[in-house]
């Protein structure tokens, strides 16, 4: 594929009237450019050897990070009022605002 014969100012038009998107003459001539870099891009990844290779969707493995949900026991209503400067029976926090 020849990249310099792929990518004109009128696909870069296309592309920006699809996306409701207006650009200025230099910047029709500066993405006009820059899709051509990235095809050429594309152009060498595609060269890479990929036979045998099995397809990864993931390159890093998803693991299951949460621990365990183990049952402890509960502080009492004592225990957690204990450092409490207002003791209501309930914690009092300070106002929302």
């Amino acid at each position: 594929m020849n990249t310099n014969q792929c990518i004109t100012p009128e696909i870069v038009k296309t592309v920006a009237k699809n996306s409701r998107l207006k650009l200025t003459p230099e910047e029709v001539r500066q993405y006009t450019k820059e899709f051509e870099e990235i095809l050429k891009t594309f152009e060498i990844l595609q060269q890479a050897p990929t036979q045998g290779v099995e397809p990864s969707f993931q390159p890093i493995s998803v693991n299951n990070i949460i621990r365990d949900d183990i049952l402890l026991p509960c502080l009492t209503q004592e225990e957690s009022l204990r450092n409490s400067v207002q003791i209501q029976k309930f914690i009092k926090g300070p106002r929302l605002q």
